[in-house]
């Protein structure tokens, strides 16, 4: 995302870029660290115990709900990336 500087700016945002001129709440995914339910088929959705869960800022959420449509914050704060994780028992 370029802010109206032209700088790059993220919040609560997973990705292999790692040169943000202004960032919080960030990962740097590089392949390696389990975040992802089944990333090779394309399904992004947070998994049990990824680094990603409740480890963004509430006031940089976008929206009531995630990419899927489901609750955007839940157990209190929101996850970093797309989706929100919504429990081992979620389907």
């Amino acid at each position: 995302v370029f802010s109206d500087h032209g700088e790059v700016e993220a919040f609560n945002s997973i990705s292999s870029f790692a040169d943000w001129s202004e960032a919080e709440n960030n990962l740097v995914y590089d392949g390696s660290q389990n975040l992802f339910v089944d990333p090779e088929r394309g399904d992004y959705a947070l998994r049990e115990g990824s680094a990603a869960i409740n480890a963004g800022k509430n006031e940089r959420a976008q929206g009531d709900v995630d990419l899927s449509g489901a609750k955007r914050i839940v157990d209190g704060t929101v996850d970093i990336g797309a989706y929100e994780y919504q429990g081992s028992s979620a389907k």
